[in-house]
């Protein structure tokens, strides 16, 4: 279920369509300039519908038409735990009819106002989380903009403490495979599960464009069940060799990226990074 694109992060794959940071970064300072056809479609913003409450009523209507205890709800977004009010009223209504519900999140809403109902409600239904998680915490704000770790750390404490079962997905990007040592790290020891995404758009984002001796460095920095993920092994061991525009295009994006964001690069507490950065820039500056 995705009622509207209401999110406070503006991650650095996103677009538009899933998130309302983005939405407000491309209609007030306009699309990318310097990246393909393809992900500046990435960048249209939608048209937001004022009719979402006749769409919920719409669906409250299927729910409650189904049998008791029968169905497999999954609250997607933007950021589904911002949208307190109409999935409340949702859950409340069909409560009888939800045997599982599954939270897709960035677990970083302003509030987690909307996360304590839903831990405290979920009585007799299955209540799973999916958290968007690209790295360890303290790195988490360079792929995800507008992530606070505190945050993060405290509403985990809270999802624990009322013992709801959770697991971690991740998409490989560009921004995120400079931390995946510490990242790995901080999974084991919180016993944390796990799962590593493809990243599919934007392609520029791609962490395979990197240098092949940087992903080798950050490949010899993992541990053992690290190297045995399999897509960071396809990501970090690939065999292509990146073509200059696709290379030029990653640096117009992420500069673009880090304006918008009012993140400074050259700030990030990481000396691959650094190293990384600086080759970049001295080849693909234009």
């Amino acid at each position: 279920l995705y009622i509207n694109n209401t999110c406070n992060h503006m991650c650095s794959y996103c677009s538009p369509k899933f998130s309302s940071e983005w939405q407000h970064t491309i209609q007030t300072q306009g699309p990318f300039w310097g990246i393909t056809a393809t992900n500046l479609r990435n960048q249209h913003a939608p048209h937001i519908s004022n009719t979402s409450a006749t769409w919920l009523a719409d669906i409250q209507q299927h729910i409650a038409q189904q049998p008791d205890h029968s169905v497999e709800l999954v609250l997607l977004g933007g950021e589904p735990l911002m949208q307190y009010r109409n999935l409340r009223l949702l859950l409340k209504s069909a409560s009888a009819k939800i045997k599982k519900l599954i939270v897709t999140t960035n677990l970083n809403p302003p509030t987690n106002r909307f996360l304590r109902w839903l831990l405290g409600n979920a009585g007799a239904h299955e209540l799973e989380l999916a958290v968007s998680l690209d790295a360890s915490p303290a790195w988490n704000h360079v792929p995800r903009a507008g992530f606070n770790a505190d945050r993060l750390v405290g509403n985990l404490d809270l999802v624990r403490n009322h013992g709801v079962p959770f697991r971690v997905m991740s998409v490989v990007s560009v921004l995120s495979v400079f931390d995946l040592a510490n990242f790995l790290q901080w999974q084991d020891q919180n016993q944390i599960r796990g799962q590593f995404n493809h990243l599919y758009n934007p392609d520029c984002l791609d962490a395979a464009l990197l240098p092949r001796w940087i992903r080798q460095t950050i490949w010899d920095q993992l541990p053992p069940n690290g190297q045995a993920e399999p897509v960071l092994r396809e990501v970090l061991l690939s065999t292509k060799t990146p073509v200059d525009i696709k290379l030029i295009e990653q640096y117009n994006y992420l500069t673009q990226y880090f304006q918008r964001t009012q993140q400074d690069p050259t700030s990030f507490d990481n000396e691959l990074f650094q190293a990384w950065w600086t080759w970049l820039e001295q080849n693909y500056r234009k």
